[in-house]
């Protein structure tokens, strides 16, 4: 397990792909595997799909994740920000606004109108930080949590990720979606900044120093 920040409230970890974040009776997650290491129990502060990677942040006690879940609530400091490897021709900068909804039984997530009943407002930022070969890599920062976001946010516009053929990619391979930095204010006036930095085809494309 790759600790990339800890103190007596938080514990941030580059989670890898293919596991689970939140505990499971059936298979081994990260939410596990950071308890057997602090040797009690612990709580997530938000997820990542089980095929992308990253900085992923956890709370070590009750106090920390209340404080932390009402600041994700109130939009105020926690920032995410992703790294994203997408086909098609992305304009320099965007902001992306959508409602989306759940096929729960498809698992899977669907742009829609903002009168469809269950529908959830989605709103991400991105930058194209280069291009090469087809494809462009960029830094993806959703303002709301919602599930499969950045991949159905950014695929509904002809810019699948790289992998993600749940949402339209032709190309093989890994999840191109990597939690690349966490950065929270916990306890007041104290920054946390957490930074991984994927090291797998096709990121291995691009210069991410």
């Amino acid at each position: 397990m790759n600790i990339l920040y800890e103190d007596e409230n938080i514990i941030i970890i580059n989670k890898e792909a293919g596991i689970l974040s939140q505990k499971s009776d059936s298979e081994p997650s990260a939410e596990s595997l950071v308890s057997d290491y602090t040797k009690s129990p612990v709580y997530i502060l938000h997820r990542l799909d089980r095929g992308v990677s990253g900085a992923l942040a956890f709370a070590k006690n009750q106090r920390a994740v209340a404080d932390v879940s009402k600041m994700i609530a109130e939009h105020r400091g926690f920032e995410k920000t992703y790294l994203a490897v997408v086909s098609g021709e992305p304009s320099d900068s965007a902001v992306l606004e959508d409602y989306l909804f759940k096929d729960s039984a498809k698992n899977k997530v669907f742009v829609v109108k903002s009168e469809r009943k269950g529908a959830k407002f989605a709103r991400l930022s991105y930058k194209r930080l280069a291009s090469t070969e087809g494809l462009s890599l960029l830094s993806v920062t959703p303002e709301t949590g919602r599930t499969h976001q950045i991949r159905v946010q950014l695929a509904s516009r002809k810019m699948p990720i790289c992998g993600d053929g749940k949402y339209g990619s032709r190309v093989k391979g890994n999840i191109a979606l990597f939690s690349h930095k966490i950065r929270l204010e916990y306890p007041r006036g104290n920054e946390i900044e957490a930074t991984a930095t994927p090291d797998f085809a096709p990121f291995d494309l691009f210069s991410l120093k």
